[in-house]
This record gives C-alpha cells, structure tokens and sequence, in this order.
C-alpha cells in the first residue's frame, strides 16, 4: 500500500449505475495565471476510483449530513486523503469512512460552476483590452454572496442508524 503526503483532492461521483456509486478521486486542481483550472501533468496518473453501494453512501454521508437527496453523477467533496487503502481495489467498499477519512466538504455548487465557467470559455470569443472594471467588481460581488463549502461528516459503519425501509 502506498502511502501518500496529506493532500486535498477531490472526490466526484463518477456515476451511478443500479445500487453501485462509482466515485472517483482526482488530485486537487490549481489556476493558471487568468483564473483557468489547470492540474500537474501526472495528474491523471494519480486518477483513482472506489465501487461503493449507493445505500452505503447515502447512510453513511447524505443521511447524517441532511442532504436529502441521492447520490447523483457531479456530486463534488473536498477531501484530505493521506494514501490509498480502498481505492482502485476489484471489490465494492464495506466502509465509506475507510476511504475518506479525514475532512469532507461538499464543493458541488462551486465544481458545477467551474465546470460552466470552463465550457463558456472556452467556447467564448477573446477580446483585446481593458476589462471594464464595474463588471470585475460585480464578479466579485456574486462569489462573495454565494454559499461557503459545507464540512460533513462521514459516519463508520458501525454507527449508522438504518431507518430507510429501501433495499436500493
């Protein structure tokens, strides 16, 4: 098992399919000099996934943290990892607080932003010159408004009150 440096990354449900949430593990993005998302070039050397049982997921993260929803595909968490363990094995993980371990944000409404950002520039036409500088400061105005990443929890297996009446 190797061991790694503490680190953020982030964590992405990858896809769900039947009771399976598939989630992915990518290292933690940086910004280029004009605010792009950019990563290191092994980045996706460091790409790894977990099979995890929606039902898990939802006890042991969504349930406990009052997300009243499924798991859905985009779903974002900003995670400190320190290795491996769990990750990129062939069997479905029994516990979810065995993978991610220490702390768990939510990024979804700001990873489902970027995203956007990223798509519209890069299908959006450059312009030379100043950029107007009421339209920076309404800019600024929107990101401090938003909502701040929320800190869940993820609760051991062993601790988790099943009161859902699903088999799903």
């Amino acid at each position: 098992m190797e061991k790694l440096r503490e680190e953020w990354q982030y964590v992405v449900v990858e896809e769900v399919v039947g009771a399976t949430v598939e989630l992915m593990r990518w290292p933690w993005p940086s910004a280029d000099r004009v605010g792009r998302l950019c990563w290191d070039d092994d980045a996706e050397d460091r790409v790894m996934s977990a099979a995890v049982p929606q039902r898990l997921v939802r006890l042991q993260l969504y349930a406990p943290n009052h997300l009243q929803r499924r798991p859905r595909a985009g779903d974002t968490f900003a995670v400190r990892l320190t290795g491996t363990s769990g990750w990129g094995e062939e069997t479905e993980v029994a516990d979810l607080a065995a993978i991610l371990p220490g702390a768990v944000y939510d990024v979804s409404a700001d990873a489902r932003e970027a995203a956007k950002l990223a798509y519209q520039g890069a299908s959006a036409a450059v312009f030379a010159g100043k950029v107007a500088a009421e339209l920076l400061e309404d800019a600024r105005k929107v990101r401090e408004d938003r909502p701040r990443a929320t800190r869940l929890k993820v609760v051991p297996v062993g601790e988790v009150i099943d009161d859902e009446d699903d088999q799903g």
